[in-house]
């Protein structure tokens, strides 16, 4: 019903075609670009002609179908949506598309086709079940190679923040506004399609706006601000209530061995010059046990998070 809905299907009537659902179903839920014709997303459109909302799921109108035969993937025939759908699955590529974007989502923002391929193939033998692709994907020692493949959309780049500090008292609603601004608008993706991803989520604003919130949360405050006094996302909480902020470091470490551990926590890969604007930082005579160490540390990390590198998966 969403998609009828969304896709403007309930216009698609025979004599007055909508190509909208028939396109994105091909396009973006199963084959992808290159797979199809255009010839593919008319006919299509005749076979996707009169359905349109019903009480539970989609419901044909017979008065609007277009019952005349049409040819749909190399196949002919007055097909409806249950036998379009089964015609679309009979298509070699048909496992790709969706493996990819998995992969996109949770692993890298450019898979190789090699590992597409790879679990393309299982998502097929597997009657194209999601669960044991995503158990084969999360669990399976495959060389993936994933270090720094994938910039951190605002959602990962928040909760990540406050993990690493222990934050459990903030101002949720201001979380919610500042992904907002990031360009995540949680349950409200810009179109069918979804988020874009990928570089989209590291513009040199989306970095200065991360950069200014790393510092208000290492320094104990809420992680935005909203734009109006009056705004309803401030509505029964104070924007400017101080957080507890408490950062897990090895307290009888030196300080090489306190950059390493959390270069190693936070950063996907490090070199020599960064290893020396972490130790002018985390001098060579830091001591643990003096007043103040608890704010070095946290003055290192704030370093960290700001860097290129935290930014990335």
């Amino acid at each position: 019903n969403a998609m009828v809905r969304y896709l403007d299907n309930v216009d698609n009537k025979k004599d007055k075609l909508n190509e909208n659902l028939s396109r994105e179903l091909l396009e973006l839920f199963t084959l992808g670009i290159g797979n199809y014709s255009e010839e593919d997303i008319k006919n299509g459109a005749k076979g996707l002609a009169g359905l349109g909302i019903g009480e539970e799921n989609a419901v044909y109108r017979k008065f609007f179908e277009d019952n005349e035969s049409f040819i749909y993937l190399g196949k002919k025939g007055n097909f409806k949506i249950d036998e379009m759908i089964d015609i679309i699955f009979e298509q070699p590529n048909i496992p790709y598309l969706i493996t990819r974007k998995i992969l996109k989502w949770f692993i890298y923002d450019n898979p190789k086709e090699e590992l597409v391929r790879y679990y393309g193939d299982y998502f097929k033998q597997m009657d194209f079940e999601i669960r044991p692709l995503l158990t084969k994907i999360f669990t399976e020692e495959f060389a993936k190679k994933n270090a720094g493949s994938k910039i951190k959309n605002p959602l990962e780049y928040s909760l990540q923040l406050m993990n690493e500090l222990n934050i459990s008292n903030t101002n949720t609603k201001l979380i919610t506004f500042f992904i907002k601004e990031q360009g995540m608008d949680l349950f409200n993706q810009p179109n069918v399609k979804g988020w874009d991803g990928g570089n989209s989520w590291l513009t040199s604003q989306i970095f200065l706006q991360r950069n200014n919130t790393a510092d208000l949360l290492c320094n104990g405050k809420n992680i935005s601000r909203a734009k109006k006094e009056n705004d309803n996302m401030m509505m029964n909480q104070n924007p400017n209530r101080q957080l507890n902020v408490k950062l897990n470091w090895n307290r009888e470490g030196n300080n090489k061995e306190i950059i390493a551990q959390l270069s190693n926590r936070l950063l996907f890969q490090t070199d020599a010059a960064n290893q020396q604007d972490f130790e002018k930082i985390l001098k060579y005579d830091f001591d643990s046990k003096t007043e103040g160490s608890d704010n070095a540390v946290m003055r290192l990390f704030n370093f960290m998070v700001k860097t290129p590198e935290f930014q990335l998966i």
